[in-house]
């Protein structure tokens, strides 16, 4: 017989069959773990103890029930009261610029009143960068799609 070819699972993220690819029986069609880099709380959580220089100060925050959600409440005013200055608070669990707050202590009672009113299952807080990169006048982010062959082999 000839050598092993995995079989290819081409479906959506949340139907892989992630302990098979994991034992190389089969090649999926997305990374594991990919949120830990598309989601924004994800993101923050991946990166801060790799490269904690690489993040504005800031937070991110689970709020699971309504305990937590008016605490975190109350955590925008006092973190916004304490360092002063201009705030970003974005959804966590979004990747599509959704639901996104600049806020100071001044304002932070429309940031409050979105978080105390939202579903959503966590959120970031960040220092708002008052001088960002621009290009041509403007903020940007780029995207960039990846394919892995084998463990050394990248192609942007």
């Amino acid at each position: 017989a000839g050598p092993f070819v995995p079989d290819v699972q081409w479906c959506s993220y949340k139907k892989v069959a992630w302990a098979a690819v994991m034992k190389g029986q089969v090649i999926a069609n997305h990374y594991f773990l990919r949120s830990g880099l598309v989601r924004k709380a994800e993101l923050v959580d991946t990166l801060a103890p790799f490269f904690p220089s690489t993040l504005p100060d800031g937070f991110s925050v689970k709020v699971e029930d309504e305990d937590a959600r008016a605490g975190f409440a109350e955590q925008l005013r006092t973190t916004s009261a304490a360092q002063g200055g201009h705030w970003i608070l974005k959804p966590g669990d979004s990747s599509n610029a959704t639901d996104i707050f600049i806020f100071s202590h001044a304002t932070v009672e429309e940031a409050q009143k979105a978080v105390l009113a939202s579903q959503r299952s966590s959120w970031v807080m960040q220092r708002y960068i008052e001088r960002p990169l621009l290009v041509r006048g403007r903020k940007f982010h780029l995207r960039a799609t990846v394919l892995a062959a084998g463990r050394l082999k990248v192609f942007l």
